[in-house]
């Protein structure tokens, strides 16, 4: 567990820009928000340039969370890395990462949202996302990739549960996007699948 008062998390494959934490930890602090947002860059190389900010915005939980659901900023994503987050909203709600499954900041990230006052984001790029060929989305359909309903499905009965009626129905149409996505991919899946077996799997998570 994390004795820090705040916590980061950067893939094993990605890299950060050498001013990463502490623009991050400028703009909580000076926004006195919970989290804090930068921008990124997806790279195939180590050369991927960092980018001073121009633009910063401070917002509730559930704009943020409307803004991840709609993304219309760059950055403002339902991924784990590219944010600065304080340790208290893991352990004052028992927020964990769950083991075992893909997607795991899918499964999580709305909760850590929703838990903040605030959130700040800047449009400083300082995390490089790299684009590897066996990454989860990159490479060939896998039925772990259904995790990612079952992480939808939970924002859906948790917010429900909030009665925070208007997040339910973007996550809702979240859900449902996934569905439709991942049946497709499934259909025209090449690999030695059972396709009606998977179909029914895929079923299932409805």
């Amino acid at each position: 567990m994390a004795e820090g008062k705040w916590i980061t998390f950067i893939d094993s494959d990605d890299y950060v820009g050498i001013d990463f934490l502490k623009e991050l930890y400028r703009v909580a602090v000076v926004n006195e928000t919970d989290i804090s947002i930068c921008d990124y860059s997806t790279v195939l190389n180590n050369h991927g340039l960092e980018k001073r900010g121009t633009l910063e915005l401070e917002l509730s939980n559930i704009e943020c969370l409307e803004s991840m659901y709609h993304p219309k900023i760059h950055g403002m994503e339902f991924v784990a890395w590219g944010k600065l987050y304080k340790t208290t909203l893991f352990k004052k709600k028992n927020i964990e990462y769950p083991v075992g499954k893909i997607h795991e900041d899918i499964f999580t990230t709305y909760k850590l949202i929703y838990s903040a006052s605030k959130i700040a984001y800047s449009n400083y790029i300082g995390y490089f996302y790299r684009i590897r060929k066996d990454s989860i989305m990159t490479s060939d359909f896998n039925l772990k990739r259904l995790d990612v309903l079952d992480a939808r499905a939970g924002a859906c009965d948790f917010f429900l549960g909030k009665g925070e009626i208007n997040a339910f129905e973007l996550a809702l149409n979240a859900y449902l996007r996934d569905f439709i996505i991942l049946y497709s991919e499934l259909s025209e899946c090449k690999a030695d699948f059972n396709l009606n077996k998977e179909k029914k799997t895929v079923d299932a998570k409805i």
